[in-house]
């Protein structure tokens, strides 16, 4: 039991949610699992150190870090993309892209 339990069933399949939210852990390893997690991709060397240093000194939680990524225009971009090419097999035009992260940004929730 415990407040532990319902992230249980999701590290199973996504090992890098028990880094990403893993308050003990190392905050490197912490940023480059956000990183994996919610962007597909590694961070550069400069958003290793800038996301690193902001979680150790304090401006931001880790969960507020794993947050802002989570609502990032990347993710946004991703996540639309990642919608075009499910549902009309293509990958999202320029200017599909734009309207559905501008939605987004104006509170539309993607489900």
């Amino acid at each position: 039991g415990g407040p532990d339990r319902p992230l249980s069933g999701m590290r199973a399949c996504r090992p890098d949610l028990r880094v990403v939210f893993d308050p003990a852990g190392p905050t490197a390893d912490h940023v480059r699992a956000a990183f994996s997690l919610f962007l597909g991709r590694a961070p550069s060397s400069a958003e290793l150190q800038e996301h690193t240093v902001a979680i150790d000194s304090g401006w931001i939680g880790r969960l507020e870090h794993a947050r802002s990524l989570a609502v990032s225009l990347e993710w946004v971009g991703r996540t639309v993309d990642a919608l075009y090419r499910s549902a009309l097999g293509r990958p999202a035009d320029d200017a599909g892209l734009r309207y559905w992260r501008d939605q987004v940004a104006a509170g539309l929730a993607i489900t």
